[in-house]
């Protein structure tokens, strides 16, 4: 989802788990959308007869992994931008 942006429907999904190789049907491909969505990594769209899934960027911003953790040191050495002590 994150390669492709957009709406993904079972035909994109099957398309994928087909090309790496998992052999699975339309139905497996719903079930692993239902479950991206019920863990709030993607969102769903459309009526029950029509339905598309798209990437929750709200979820995926903020767990990217350029954030840096806040007990992280300050700064590489190396890169010339440790911190100052005593200013």
């Amino acid at each position: 989802m994150r390669t492709r942006p957009g709406p993904w429907r079972t035909r994109q999904g099957l398309a994928v788990q087909e090309a790496a190789g998992f052999g699975c049907n339309r139905w497996t491909v719903r079930q692993d959308f239902k479950a991206l969505a019920a863990s709030g990594h993607a969102l769903e769209h459309g009526p029950g007869n029509d339905r598309s899934y798209s990437l929750n960027y709200a979820r995926e911003h903020r767990h990217a992994p350029h954030r840096i953790a806040p007990d992280a040191p300050a700064a590489h050495p190396g890169l010339g931008l440790a911190r100052r002590s005593g200013r």
